[in-house]
């Protein structure tokens, strides 16, 4: 914690710092799904992203398609967004018709 008094901060403490991450590694995140992919295994948590990354766009695209919509159905009270910076419309339309194959919808 970082404390203000007359124009100074308060130097953290390395323990401090090891102590707070311990605190938070033993408060993981709700896991939502786990899902593998030849031999990797990605798995999606409550309030976090999940990252998404393959040599092979074409690869990670219906990877991440696969996976939000497991979450989505899995979950259909929650949000999910899966954000893509790179695929086009064809590219994510292959990636979900893929998901969809895989989920055996």
């Amino acid at each position: 914690m970082i404390v203000q008094e007359h124009g100074h901060r308060e130097a953290l403490k390395l323990t401090e710092i090891f102590d707070a991450a311990e605190r938070e590694a033993a408060n993981e995140p709700e896991r939502l799904i786990s899902y593998r992919n030849d031999i990797q295994v990605y798995h999606a948590y409550t309030g976090a992203i999940t990252i998404v990354m393959s040599r092979e766009m074409r690869k990670s695209v219906e990877i991440a398609s696969t996976i939000a919509l497991h979450v989505a159905l899995k979950f259909p009270e929650r949000n999910v967004l899966l954000i893509n910076t790179y695929a086009g419309a064809d590219l994510l339309t292959s990636g979900f018709v893929n998901a969809m194959h895989l989920l055996n919808l």
